[in-house]
């Protein structure tokens, strides 16, 4: 927050007592690191006190300030606490808000949910652009009421602030809300006996000694319940009460107290209120508008209630509670009958109100909920639609129907992320219904969702049981459950005897798939069969990634999608690279064209992996960026990880060494150890890249001999032997040749069919410990005509095979491959290796250049993206909508481009990306 301006932030200007330290910590917290707090109290500790108070500050400080708070009557309806926010009058003024409103709030006719990502993206370029004249204070209060849709973009949008001048405050009780756990927190205590007696002195409250002392010990320090039990112990007459029973207990029952002494028919009115229509003119559409002003008239002369913008405020969220919980049922039917009868225009709250009066099955009811859901869903919020699908559930007749309507609920949770309700949802599910099929898609919606989290070992459990129901009942169903679990396998680097034994027993079950169903199963089980065995050559598999059609106008989108998806996957670990690039590209225009969100970040992932093994590095740390993105809308952590690990893979290689190292720590610290071997593996070999570009040898060298356990077998058995030459080549440079002498053992023994990107990489380690026979291998190493898919390893081998020749005095033939191999490196950004070989180069008597100084290298990798993007002539807009960028970030990154480039035009762009030209194999 601003500088030179703390006074504005004493509490005292406010009347308030003993916040003092706290606001001052909270202004501080705002305006650094993550610029997001989140301020927790019990209610009547002063978070809304404290609330007002930082926003008239920050106000006058000259931000922007934009405040909503929660209500409970709202947090059932999508989106609701989002279009408050953007529905401000300093929001409006911004281009692209009412887009943003639109896509939230109109009718979906097609059924299809925005983009995930895409709403949660805009949201942050509405920000961006809102801050971009001064700066911008977002409170939010009573965040504990918010709606799960609104809380989710929320908590994304909290992520994403630190690079810009926007602060966030989140009221909300006991806990932090969902998504918002890792930001810093503020946590209100109770007042101290001075500053409680200061209080009660403050506000006027004159108490005799033993009155006095009992509403403290009460109160213990929260200012709600000081102020109201001193209120009721003063008395109407200003006198203090003579004895303490009369004082309530709580603040809840001296709110009861107030409303037994308030008319009938005031409090029957309240009561609409406190069941879900604060709005005066849904109140007065239940009880006309005479009624509706003389009978709110006594509460707001009492102060129980105020009207604040035509809505109904209680004085604190606490009388409403107590207005609540203390009714009958008849009078809380009653209630919410008359609002169904009021909210006419309005078929969302109508239902809902219709449910909440029917205390039986009602088919008609249920009906209607799903009809409500359907709406939900089709405007992506599926937290709320899959809660109103349980409660359609609930109000069904038939038991069959019920059934199904719980399994559409499960199945509409998964995109949620929320596990915890998932597995209630499906272990309610299995106790109620005796349908066995039903009960194995439970399980199958359940395994997916836990292979999606950190618990492996608890989704290898959940898929076994999948797999054993949905093989009697369900055998399509159970291939994509094999499947699933073939991704824990693969993640987990554990688990193969068990997907074997699955693989056999489904294999034998002898079921022929009907129709379209015949593709998605052929891809599940070429993707099984490959992780089983992911180091041999299939001859059958080969052929049908490289052959199998990528597309039949007769078959939906998202079966082709799928099966796109699965062929372009087994075609990575085949090392087929240049077809599973294609293939993935393929499925995710697909799932694009046809926004079919569900697989785009497995798709991602392993579209991601081939960027990296094709040496694109600068196209994988942008798919890397994506995919943090989406695990954070998505909110499945695993994505996330990946997408941190690819970025960090591409960086170190790049020598980017504090943001590989940093993001590779980041991965690990959120990992459980031994639960993702893929990814533990892959952030050793990352770790050695960054100690290699720090001339750490020996430290490059322990973190690669790590990815092999001590007798030479693999800690996973696809992603170590990915850099099985490298390892080699460290074990040279460090002198320990003969430790690494068990693993090429076991390779030779176990990899006996291996891809040619694996025959590579064994010429290469061969090569380097062959000494004076070491020239075949280092021939086929870099002389095979398909190496080139390739590019990194290559430049490595011909660095190698270069740098042999020139210790035996034959530097005519070592200068073409090290300079081959320089300028790969050089394209691609590889300093530490460009160094290597620029040496290499200069001992074999070439003159090169010092290349530590490359303007181009001196651009981040989105700043790349962007400069070759505009250099094309495509728009900031269109670079945004490509790059998942805002249109203001892309304009950031081209104005940092420029100087370092030495441009001062788009159109010069074009002349140094035609001059770099395509990297040379």
């Amino acid at each position: 927050m601003g500088e030179g301006s703390a006074g504005l932030w004493a509490g005292e200007l406010d009347g308030l007592v003993g916040r003092d330290a706290a606001l001052a910590t909270l202004r501080s917290m705002l305006g650094e690191g993550s610029r997001t707090v989140v301020v927790l109290g019990m209610p009547g500790e002063g978070k809304t006190a404290l609330v007002d108070t930082a926003v008239r500050a920050a106000g006058a400080e000259g931000a922007t300030v934009l405040a909503i708070c929660g209500r409970a009557v709202d947090r059932d309806l999508a989106y609701a606490a989002l279009v408050d926010l953007l529905s401000l009058p300093a929001g409006r003024a911004v281009p692209g808000s009412s887009a943003l409103l639109d896509t939230l709030t109109s009718p979906r006719p097609e059924e299809r949910p925005p983009d995930p990502l895409k709403l949660r993206l805009g949201v942050v370029d509405w920000l961006d652009r809102l801050a971009g004249e001064r700066p911008v204070f977002v409170a939010i209060d009573d965040a504990q009421w918010l709606d799960p849709s609104s809380r989710s973009v929320l908590a994304f949008v909290a992520n994403r602030l630190a690079p810009m001048p926007v602060s966030l405050m989140v009221a909300a009780r006991a806990a932090a809300p969902p998504g918002l756990e890792a930001h810093p927190r503020l946590v209100l205590d109770p007042l101290d006996e001075r500053q409680a007696r200061t209080l009660l002195r403050q506000s006027g409250i004159s108490l005799n000694g033993f009155v006095r002392e009992t509403v403290l010990a009460r109160a213990a320090g929260n200012p709600l319940a000081l102020l109201e039990l001193g209120r009721i112990a003063q008395g109407q007459g200003g006198e203090s009460i003579r004895t303490v029973e009369d004082i309530p207990t709580t603040v809840e029952a001296a709110y009861a107290r107030e409303l037994d002494g308030l008319p009938a028919d005031t409090r029957r009115l309240l009561m609409l209120a406190a069941a879900g229509a604060d709005e005066l003119q849904i109140l007065v559409r239940a009880v006309g508008e005479e009624p509706l002003m003389a009978d709110l008239a006594a509460a707001e002369t009492g102060g129980f209630v105020r009207v604040v913008d035509r809505r109904v405020r209680f004085r604190h969220p606490l009388a409403r509670s107590a207005l609540y919980t203390t009714a009958t049922v008849a009078e809380r039917v009653e209630a919410h009958r008359q609002l169904a009868q009021a909210y006419v225009d309005d078929p969302d709250r109508e239902v809902r109100h219709r449910a909440a009066a029917t205390l039986s099955a009602d088919e008609q009811v249920a009906s209607d909920l799903m009809e409500s859901a359907a709406r939900m869903r089709a405007r992506g919020a599926f937290d709320e639609a899959a809660q109103l699908m349980v409660r359609a559930a609930d109000l069904t007749p038939d038991r069959n129907l019920r059934t199904w309507r719980m399994l559409e609920a499960i199945g509409t949770t998964l995109p949620t992320g929320n596990l915890i309700w998932l597995e209630r949802l499906a272990t309610r599910l299995r106790a109620d219904s005796e349908d066995p099929h039903a009960r194995a898609r439970a399980d199958h919606f359940r395994a997916y969702a836990l292979a999606q989290s950190h618990q492996q070992d608890a989704a290898r459990e959940a898929l076994a049981e999948a797999l054993e129901s949905l093989i009697e009942v369900d055998v399509s169903h159970g291939w994509a459950s094999l499947t699933t679990l073939a991704v824990v396998v693969y993640q987990s680097g554990r688990g193969g005897t068990e997907l074997e034994r699955w693989y056999q027993r489904y294999q034998g079950a002898g079921f022929a798939p009907p129709g379209a169903d015949a593709l998605m199963v052929d891809g599940c089980r070429a993707w099984v069969r490959t992780v089983l065995d992911p180091m041999t050559v299939h001859d059958d598999l080969v052929e049908m990634v490289r052959d199998s059609p990528a597309s039949d106008a007769g078959l939906p989108p998202e079966l082709l999608a799928t099966h796109e998806m699965l062929l372009g996957a087994v075609a990575w670990l085949l090392d087929e690279s240049w077809i599973a690039e294609r293939r993935l590209e393929h499925g995710l225009a697909l799932m694009r064209d046809a926004q079919l969100p569900g697989q785009l970040s497995q798709t991602m992932r392993s579209l991601a992996q081939v960027k990296l093994d094709l040496a694109e590095y600068d196209e994988a740390d942008r798919i890397g960026r994506v995919l943090v993105d989406l695990g954070d809308a998505e909110n499945v952590g695993y994505v996330r990880n990946a997408g941190m690990s690819i970025r960090a893979a591409a960086a170190a290689i790049r020598g980017e060494t504090t943001l590989a190292r940093n993001l590779t720590e980041e991965v690990m610290l959120d990992l459980d150890v031994g639960q993702f071997l893929a990814l533990e593996v892959m952030a050793a070999q990352t770790h050695a890249h960054v100690l290699f570009n720090e001339q750490d040898v020996a430290g490059s060298y322990d973190q690669l001999r790590s990815t092999f356990h001590r007798d030479g077998t693999p800690v996973h058995e696809h992603v170590s032997y990915r850099s099985i030459a490298d390892l080699v080549a460290a074990a040279v440079r460090a002198g320990r040749i003969d430790d690494v002498s068990s693993v090429m053992e076991e390779a030779t023994r176990r990899l006996t069919r291996p891809s040619l990107r694996h025959q590579l990489a064994l010429a290469r380690a061969r090569a380097l410990l062959a000494g004076e026979d070491a020239e075949e291998h280092h021939v086929f190493a870099t002389g095979h005509p398909d190496a080139d898919q390739w590019p990194f390893e290559l430049a490595n081998a011909r660095l190698e095979y270069g740098s042999w020749l020139r210790r035996r005095h034959r530097a005519t033939e070592a200068r073409g491959f090290l300079r081959a191999a320089h300028d790969v490196f050089e394209r691609l950004g590889a300093r530490a290796w460009a160094e290597l070989s620029g040496s290499e180069l200069r001992a074999s008597g070439v003159s090169v250049a010092d290349t530590a100084g490359s303007t181009w290298d001196g651009l981040t990798a989105q700043e790349r993206q962007v400069v070759k993007l505009a250099a094309t002539g495509m728009t900031n807009r269109e670079i945004g909508a490509s790059l998942y960028l805002s249109p203001r970030t892309v304009g950031a990154h081209l104005y940092n481009a420029f100087p370092k480039l030495g441009v001062t035009s788009r159109a010069q762009l074009r002349d140094i990306v035609d001059a770099r030209g395509p990297a040379p194999a």
